[in-house]
């Protein structure tokens, strides 16, 4: 049997020991063209489409992986500018997460209809393993008791529930 190879941009070490296969995996993928030539066989673009199902349990999966450490960034008044309501957020366990939306709902309290808060979201292009994030706005105007943060991923309709955060003064 004949090894084939085939030429594409980086990818990135996914860091699996002991393996032959998927050292590497290309960020994002949509969609595969691939073409065969030899002797014997001539097949031109055949088109693997990576969406959907299988692109949702994949991110799921690596999802099992991430690790958030998250708190509570309180107004601050500045001499030129002033540091708006918001959270700061850790994530560590992937290299790489990239065109993600994240979602912070910030928390104010209980009131008749039940919990009372605002959400807000911030498309994130790239957002590198054991960096720290500022998610602010000074849309925000109250300090909350707690907050939670969801991650969607781009082409996909798949949600990750990070998880909620109290706020320690509260």
């Amino acid at each position: 049997m004949q090894k084939l190879h085939a030429f594409y941009s980086h990818g990135e070490n996914l860091g699996i020991e002991n393996t032959d296969y998927l050292i590497q995996t290309l960020t994002p993928v949509r969609k595969i063209s691939v073409s065969l030539w030899s002797n014997e066989i001539k097949e031109q673009g055949i088109e693997y489409i990576y969406s959907g199902e299988e692109r949702k349990k994949d991110i799921k999966k690596a999802c099992e992986k991430l690790i958030f450490k998250a708190d509570y960034r309180p107004f601050s008044s500045g001499f030129l500018w002033d540091d708006y309501r918001g959270a700061r957020v850790k994530m560590e366990g992937f290299s790489n997460l990239k065109n993600i939306k994240i979602i912070i709902t910030f928390q104010e309290g209980y009131n008749i209809f039940g919990k009372s808060g605002k959400s807000f979201y911030w498309d994130v292009q790239e957002w590198e393993d054991q960096k720290i994030k500022t998610f602010a706005t000074k849309k925000l105007d109250f300090d909350p008791s707690s907050f939670d943060i969801k991650i969607s991923f781009s082409d996909t309709d798949y949600v990750y529930d990070v998880g909620i955060f109290r706020v320690n003064n509260k």
